[in-house]
């Protein structure tokens, strides 16, 4: 099994590279996320989905199970995968920790997924994807950027083996990733 631990600011293309990826590989990919854990955990408790409120579950849940409470739940998930699975993408590298986790994985990648701040401003915007988003202003962005569970991601990046700038359009993107898992399938 390949693990891809994907890496990447809020907006930046993650679930991009995951729906490209299932797309134009042949392979039975699953994909395992730290903030589905965390989605569930709202929405039972029925706790409006907003980025505030995974911070705010995440740092509570943090003080009291230790920082790798969620980095353990995704390596539980992982390994409770069905055996014929392939590939699992890993969308929520965030921490020094979940990069250790995932490389605990033979055959296991980083690869960094970003774009300039204001195109991902521009894209949370439009996607509307967490409760709040579509009227983010600009300095919320930003102070969303400057939280605990963000604060690590451009360094983890800049350790990535595979780094793509997903400023462009639609069509660049999908060339990157089909790059990208080119060379992933090479490295075996």
């Amino acid at each position: 099994m390949k693990l891809i631990g994907l890496v990447g600011e809020q907006a930046g293309g993650k679930g991009s590279f995951v729906s490209v990826l299932k797309e134009i590989s042949n392979e039975n990919i699953q994909v395992v996320s730290s903030s589905a854990i965390l989605l569930e955990i709202l929405k039972t408790l029925s706790i409006e989905p907003s980025r505030p409120n995974f911070k705010k579950l995440f740092l509570s849940l943090s003080k009291v199970f230790g920082v790798d409470f969620l980095t353990q739940a995704v390596k539980l998930r992982i390994k409770g995968l069905p055996a014929e699975t392939s590939v699992v993408v890993y969308d929520s590298v965030r921490m020094p920790v979940d990069v250790r986790m995932v490389r605990v994985f033979n055959d296991s990648y980083l690869v960094y997924v970003t774009a300039d701040r204001q195109v991902r401003y521009e894209r949370a915007r439009a996607r509307k994807e967490k409760a709040g988003e579509g009227d983010m202003p600009y300095n919320v962005f930003l102070e969303h950027e400057d939280a605990e569970n963000e604060r690590y991601v451009p360094d983890i990046g800049q350790s990535a083996e595979f780094k793509i700038k997903n400023n462009g359009n639609f069509g660049w993107l999908q060339a990157q990733i089909a790059d990208t898992w080119k060379k992933i399938n090479k490295s075996v």
